[in-house]
């Protein structure tokens, strides 16, 4: 089996992903108006990074129900199984949030796995 991952071409971490991409000079000495747009540009900058977690987690929605569809042929094949179980948990676990899902998706995959197996 390959390393999908590692044989992959690298893409660039979009920059809404870059907390620093926003100028944070706090210095004491701005006026209210400097306040006020600093205000602004941060409030751009949350909008943008939840317009993009939007369309992360939409991404990671339709792949999951794609997981769902197929499964692998093979009934016997443990090591399909198990890397389909292990990408499923992983979808499932970043829908759920930045603190992952307590196994909620490595529950799903190993029923869903369970079953299709018994019914081949």
């Amino acid at each position: 089996m390959t390393d999908l991952v590692n044989d992959m071409p690298d893409i660039p971490r979009p920059e809404v992903l870059n907390p620093d991409r926003v100028d944070r000079d706090d210095r004491a000495d701005l006026t209210a108006e400097d306040h006020r747009s600093r205000a602004q540009l941060l409030g751009r900058a949350l909008g943008q990074s939840c317009d993009y977690a939007e369309q992360l987690w939409h991404a990671a929605a339709v792949t999951r129900a794609y997981l769902h569809e197929h499964t692998p042929a093979d009934p016997h094949d443990d090591a399909s199984w198990t890397a389909w179980q292990q990408v499923y948990a992983d979808v499932v676990s970043v829908l759920c949030g930045p603190h992952g899902d307590s196994g909620f998706g490595t529950e799903q995959a190993h029923l869903i796995a369970s079953h299709r197996r018994a019914t081949g």
